[in-house]
């Protein structure tokens, strides 16, 4: 395994034995197609970016991060890195299924990396024998054209939604002049709900979504591109970092989260520090409202 340091996100160590912690990063490197290349050093950026936050002297437990509005952001949670799984377009089912034995049934799992098809093969390789549940996509697209073998990651969610135990698509927050009518169309005609991003703001950031098993995708472009803007497909008027805090404490305190995942930060395009240092709080955040409501 090759890492740029020694410890991961946060201090944390690398361990394959992932049972006995309570959050752990799992680093992806993988695109599906070349111009999506910068998502392969996603893990890497966050860990580069994380370190301001990590304990001075090197420690990792307990983590010493204060906010002076919420107070002490982990209070008891512990924490992992996975060793880096790097895979391509074609074996990624085959590299995802061998590291299913770690990874199902953990309490809960952070992948982070890859463009947006991946969450298909997350779904398909290691929650393939999870009871039903609930996708939560946040997203300025819908992802459900029906052109998986040829465009992937503007097709994932249609491909998620074939998945047998997958029940249901929430696609939050679309916007913008790059999605695709027919597609959001078959979407809702298969039962879907999308929720665009002025319905999003009208609901307070409040969904109508409880009581459910939730796999939450979270897309890159789904935040405002003044904050972050290392992603693919940029769109104007996206939620910013402080109202897209408020949706998911709402999302996890009234269900279950079974997994998360972030997905499509491109290294190769934009502010690249600006955009890992928003992710690293939003993974902190993501942190705190786990430990707190579960």
């Amino acid at each position: 395994m090759k890492n740029n340091y020694k410890k991961g996100i946060l201090n944390a160590e690398y361990h394959t034995n992932c049972k006995m912690y309570d959050v752990t990063f799992v680093p992806i490197e993988y695109f599906s197609a070349k111009y999506l290349r910068g998502t392969k050093d996603a893990f890497k950026k966050i860990v580069k970016a994380s370190q301001i936050y990590a304990n001075a002297d090197g420690s990792e437990y307990p983590l010493k991060i204060y906010n002076v509005n919420l107070g002490y952001m982990v209070k008891k949670f512990r924490l992992n890195n996975y060793p880096i799984i790097s895979a391509n377009f074609k074996n990624i089912d085959k590299v995802l299924s061998n590291h299913k034995s770690n990874l199902f049934n953990n309490k809960y799992n952070i992948f982070i990396g890859g463009d947006h098809s991946i969450t298909y093969h997350i779904l398909k390789n290691i929650y393939d024998e999870y009871n039903k549940f609930e996708v939560v996509q946040l997203d300025a697209h819908s992802d459900y054209i029906n052109e998986f073998n040829t465009y992937p990651h503007g097709s994932v969610m249609r491909e998620c939604a074939k998945l047998n135990n997958v029940d249901k698509i929430n696609h939050i927050g679309l916007r913008g002049n790059l999605n695709c009518g027919p597609a959001i169309a078959d979407s809702l005609k298969q039962g879907n709900i999308v929720i665009d991003r002025n319905n999003l703001h009208l609901m307070n950031y409040q969904p109508d979504i409880k009581n459910k098993n939730i796999y939450l995708t979270i897309d890159t472009d789904f935040f405002d591109c003044t904050e972050f803007d290392s992603t693919n497909c940029l769109e104007p008027d996206g939620v910013l970092f402080k109202d897209g805090c408020c949706l998911l404490e709402n999302i996890i305190k009234n269900n279950k989260i079974i997994g998360v995942d972030i997905v499509e930060f491109n290294t190769k395009i934009g502010n690249i520090k600006k955009t890992a240092s928003y992710l690293v709080n939003l993974i902190i955040f993501i942190l705190k409202i786990l430990e707190e409501y579960e």
